[in-house]
């Protein structure tokens, strides 16, 4: 498309908008390239899809790093065999990436037919199993310009949360006991149920009063 309107116009300074930056300083680039994942935290959609994707990293953190406890201490397994209470989150990681994907998938294409495409339809998986799908596909459409950002700022809040949960986690079990403690952990999933919902419903009003404001688009 570029280069038809450059032969057409004469206008060699036509360029793609992921080009548009080729002209500047290099040094300009990198702190643009350094600074738009930040930016890109001030959106609505990225920043609450984001840490929602962070909660469900955290959760699966804390079995990661309490399973030894739980299962020396309260159900007396041998330290040979905790390795199998892992199987359970590695299969149904495997099985929510595959089935979530699959059916992300079909719900996309069948809406696209439908003429009713718009990236918010990644989220309806989410609406029912939000703590076993992440959004990175959703994140990936809504902004496909500036996806690499926009993915370096959701892994920013997963690593945070990745890496603070297991200095609590031990010391949650410990004081709620496991009972309490997975009540508690479902409670917070609970209330953080509406919020795919929500953004299936307002997210392409926020995406678009976020390019308006911050990306000038």
């Amino acid at each position: 498309m570029a280069r038809r309107l450059r032969e057409e116009t004469g206008n060699q300074k036509l360029r793609p908008r992921l080009d548009a930056d080729l002209g500047k300083p290099s040094t300009q680039r990198l702190l643009t390239a350094m600074v738009l994942p930040l930016k890109m935290l001030l959106s609505p959609n990225i920043s609450v899809i984001s840490f929602l994707t962070a909660v469900g990293y955290g959760f699966m953190y804390i079995l990661y790093t309490t399973f030894p406890q739980t299962f020396l201490c309260i159900y007396a397994w041998e330290p040979k065999n905790i390795g199998l209470a892992y199987l359970g989150t590695a299969v149904g990681n495997l099985l929510g990436m595959i089935l979530g994907g699959g059916i992300s998938d079909a719900i996309v294409k069948r809406r696209a037919k439908n003429r009713q495409a718009k990236p918010e339809n990644r989220l309806i998986p989410m609406i029912f199993f939000w703590p076993l799908l992440f959004c990175g596909t959703y994140i990936a459409a809504a902004y496909t310009t500036h996806s690499a950002s926009e993915m370096a700022a959701t892994c920013v809040l997963r690593s945070l949360v990745g890496g603070l949960v297991p200095l609590f986690s031990n010391k949650l079990y410990s004081r709620f006991d496991v009972g309490w403690a997975f009540s508690l952990l479902t409670l917070i999933a609970l209330a953080l149920a509406p919020v795919p919902f929500l953004f299936y419903w307002y997210g392409e009003r926020l995406r678009e009063k976020f390019d308006r404001s911050f990306l000038g688009r």
